[in-house]
């Protein structure tokens, strides 16, 4: 049952009609993550991570190492957005934050697969990428 309700949040978050990257949100994002006391005490510490809108997609390139592929997100109001990701052998994690002029801010919370949760809060700036001027 527990694999038929992770395939099942996995095809909902990458299959369903998720919005595009407006300019609020579209382009990569240096993050860093930041555990709160309990997640701290259960042994977890803080990390980097690059996150990435790219037209319905979101990439949280440290998390798939760990299994949580790219796949769509919601997109609202404001910059705001959230995220299901389903990794086969690590849990579920939920995105939820806003970008608003180059920053970025949320929480994420990540359900392992033995039901322990862990909350990081996270934030960060846009990558600013250095056009190709051909010299």
């Amino acid at each position: 049952m527990r694999i038929a309700t992770a395939a099942v949040l996995l095809v909902m978050s990458c299959l369903a009609g998720f919005a595009r990257a407006d300019g609020a949100l579209s382009g990569v994002w240096k993050i860093a993550l930041v555990p709160d006391d309990a997640t701290r005490l259960a042994g977890e510490e803080g990390f980097a991570d690059k996150i990435m809108f790219e037209e319905t997609v979101f990439t949280a390139e440290a998390c798939s190492m760990y299994g949580f592929a790219p796949c769509g997100y919601n997109a609202g109001d404001q910059g705001h957005f959230d995220v299901a990701m389903v990794s086969d052998r690590h849990g579920q994690m939920a995105w939820s934050g806003a970008a608003q002029n180059g920053v970025v801010i949320g929480q994420l919370t990540w359900t392992k697969d033995d039901g322990s949760v862990r909350i990081f809060t996270f934030s960060g700036a846009r990558v600013v990428e250095l056009e190709d001027t051909g010299d």
